[in-house]
């Protein structure tokens, strides 16, 4: 069912406006019913009438394909100065220490430790000693020694 200008109009104003505090601003999309006569109407109830974003859904898309394709950029350009590492077994790593907000005197890591398992979701298992095993987040740990990095920029 299509709605008419009139008929919005008419319904927010019997529904919303005769309940409520009249509002300073009304904040509506593209759609057929806020045209002439709902737009009369918050005029006539002394609020400013604001659009947000498109009634056509193939707008909505272009604006989310733009805002997509920023984020990608920021992305790449977060990430260009990060160093990916693949652990394997037997590979040395230092496990990083929890610092807690004041303890900035306190090792940052821990280690070397070796890696007896490498895990498929990002984990890797490491020997803290000959009887203990610590499963930990490839996040917390750092190779003992680090990978080069790799130049990929023009002029290389």
């Amino acid at each position: 069912m299509r709605r008419t200008s009139e008929e919005g109009a008419r319904v927010v104003e019997d529904t919303w406006f005769a309940r409520y505090p009249r509002p300073k601003k009304v904040v509506t999309d593209n759609g057929p019913e806020f045209k002439l006569e709902f737009i009369a109407m918050v005029k006539k109830n002394g609020a400013v009438h604001c659009y947000s974003s498109p009634r056509n859904p193939q707008d909505i898309l272009a604006v989310q394909r733009h805002r997509q394709s920023l984020v990608d950029k920021r992305l790449l350009r977060a990430n260009a100065k990060r160093i990916s590492y693949d652990y394997a077994v037997d590979d040395l790593v230092y496990k990083r220490a929890y610092l807690g907000l004041s303890d900035k005197l306190k090792p940052m890591a821990s280690g070397p430790y070796r890696v007896s398992r490498v895990h498929t979701n990002g984990n890797v298992t490491i020997q803290l000693s000959p009887h203990q095993f610590e499963r930990l987040n490839i996040r917390r740990v750092f190779p003992k020694h680090p990978v080069p990095p790799v130049a990929t920029g023009p002029g290389y």
